[in-house]
């Protein structure tokens, strides 16, 4: 049996924890662009989407939007009720509005509103599919650096990598993120993360195998 990383770091990860999983190539994943619209100046605020569990770093970046004072909203699913009434509701006000969860033309139009997109990520994510979507529509990401986000973000150009925790670092840098050209982060999915770069990738990995 052969598998298909979805980055350099899922491929590290095994082999450090010495799971031999016969990875044959890696392929990150890519995204429709007709899905995501480019938006060239954002709507004032920072940003987060993804389930809302403790992993995925919300109550990390509620605590930072509250501590440095940013308009800031996010979005997603509930993981758990208990979990959404006792780390999330109290942190909820004027300045920090929760949305939802958004699909489709609502999923775009909020990542298109953000100054900057925030990742900070309580666990080694082999990729980062919300990572992507942002950069499409515009959008600087700001994310600690667990899993792969150091392959999906270009340090200075789309966005920036904070060591782990490093709260006072991350807000530093979503202030220089406000900074970053739009555009590049849109080229820098274009280049790397599309649905027909993925799909090629797969096909001559596929037709690889097969010749063999």
């Amino acid at each position: 049996l052969k598998f298909i990383a979805l980055s350099d770091f899922q491929i590290k990860k095994s082999k450090e924890l010495k799971i031999n999983l016969n990875f044959i190539a890696k392929i990150y994943n890519g995204i429709n662009l007709n899905d995501f619209s480019f938006y060239s100046k954002g709507k004032g605020y920072v940003g987060w989407l993804g389930r809302i569990s403790p992993e995925k770093g919300i109550a990390v970046a509620l605590k930072m939007a509250k501590k440095y004072k940013w308009n800031f909203q996010f979005a997603g699913t509930k993981h758990s009720k208990q979990y959404f009434i006792d780390e999330v509701r109290p942190y909820i006000n004027n300045n920090i509005k929760y949305v939802g969860p958004v699909y489709e033309k609502e999923k775009q139009t909020f990542y298109g509103g953000c100054d900057v997109f925030v990742v900070p990520i309580q666990w080694d994510e082999p990729f980062g599919l919300t990572i992507i979507e942002a950069m499409a529509c515009g959008v600087p990401v700001v994310a600690f650096n667990r899993g792969a986000m150091k392959e999906l973000i270009v340090e200075g150009k789309t966005g920036y990598v904070v060591d782990a925790d490093d709260e006072k670092g991350f807000a530093q840098a979503v202030e220089k993120a406000k900074k970053l050209n739009r555009e590049e982060c849109r080229r820098h999915v274009e280049k790397n993360f599309t649905i027909e770069k993925m799909t090629a990738n797969y096909l001559g990995i596929y037709q690889k195998t097969l010749n063999k």
